[in-house]
């Protein structure tokens, strides 16, 4: 989801190393009250992943995403990166009041993954939720008021913020892209928002692909480049939903759906189809033509750079040169298409096996 105008970021030095503690301890208080620390192991990209809520308030939120990631063996002493998080409603431990301090740091987007500090951070308004990160302990720190009021944005993508910041700093780039395949290989599906990236990822889930991701996707440059999964979670627009009626009771958040996307926890309802990693053999540029057949057709590199990296670029938090390096790295490496959605989506999935060089299993249904 696009950066907000209200997200305020700062990345200084001992300062805010001094302002990190204030905030751990501010956890670590929420924790004592709840009575409990709920541990949650998980692997993302091949790196091990603690999460540890204060309570068990804000955790049936939070993990559901993460479902199809989870690693019981990944403790505190193997974790590679640690998340804290709490809420006040649960927990009665407020927000620290230097949070305000933060506030000041003003600017658009997200704070760069290699700040002059080690210690990133963000406060969203209107909608309130604060993120950090101390590289140097490579501990994150989440907060919102209450957890009944997680935004669906935070549901469908967790920690998204402490994750791309932490991940860019280990070779592994947050991408706005879907990602389907099976075990040859997958393709990467970017573009804009609107553009049809939902669409072809499910109508492909439904077909019997293996699904990576529908919204953010962690690429690993290498030969051939990696596609992880993030979120097991997908998200349509209201006006979407119809179209897929196996996917239309699954809704987590029916009541919302005039204000927000619908999601869908995949990880709940369709959990064997869903896959940690891909190799990428292809980058897919959707565009809605409305009639006529879906059809793929050569795409040169520099238009599917163009594709990806804005998107990813104005939504996500990275070193913006490296970010960029690495998504061009990608298009150079493997071939691009635009992807033509014609009249039926029924008529994507058999593109794509095409383009894999596959049969397509629907053809000899009944």
């Amino acid at each position: 989801m696009p950066a907000r105008a209200g997200v305020a970021t700062t990345a200084a030095g001992e300062a805010d190393q001094a302002q990190f503690e204030v905030f751990l301890s501010a956890f670590h208080r929420a924790a004592e009250a709840a009575g409990a620390i709920i541990p949650v192991g998980l692997c993302i990209g091949g790196k091990r992943v603690l999460l540890r809520f204060a309570g068990p308030g804000l955790s049936p939120y939070l993990v559901p995403a993460f479902r199809h990631l989870r690693d019981d063996s990944v403790t505190p002493e193997t974790a590679d990166l640690t998340i804290c998080a709490w809420d006040s409603a649960s927990t009665g431990v407020s927000l620290p009041p230097e949070v305000g301090d933060l506030v000041s740091h003003h600017r658009r987007g997200m704070p760069d993954s290699r700040p002059l500090g080690r210690v990133l951070s963000a406060y969203r308004r209107p909608d309130p939720g604060f993120s950090m990160l101390d590289l140097d302990s490579d501990t994150g720190i989440y907060w919102i008021p209450n957890a009944a009021s997680t935004p669906y944005e935070d549901r469908s993508g967790t920690f998204r913020a402490i994750l791309s910041w932490w991940m860019a700093t280990h070779g592994r780039q947050f991408v706005h892209g879907a990602a389907i395949g099976d075990a040859r290989g997958g393709v990467l599906v970017v573009g804009k928002s609107g553009s049809g990236k939902s669409t072809t990822a499910l109508s492909c889930l439904m077909a019997g692909f293996d699904y990576v991701g529908d919204d953010y996707c962690l690429l690993e440059p290498g030969v051939p480049p990696c596609v992880h999964s993030l979120f097991g979670s997908a998200k349509l627009h209201a006006h979407n939903i119809d179209r897929f009626p196996q996917l239309a009771g699954l809704v987590t958040n029916p009541a919302r759906l005039d204000i927000e996307k619908g999601v869908f926890l995949l990880g709940d309802h369709l959990p064997e189809r869903l896959i940690s990693s891909l190799p990428v053999r292809a980058v897919l540029v959707p565009a809605v033509v409305g009639d006529g057949p879906t059809e793929l057709r050569p795409l040169s590199s520099a238009r599917a750079l163009a594709a990806l990296a804005p998107s990813t670029l104005l939504q996500l938090s990275a070193t913006r040169h490296e970010a960029l390096a690495r998504m061009a790295s990608l298009v150079r490496s493997v071939p691009a298409f635009e992807l033509r959605l014609g009249e039926n989506i029924e008529d994507i999935p058999g593109a794509v096996w095409a383009l894999l060089g596959q049969p397509d299993p629907g053809q000899n249904r009944d």
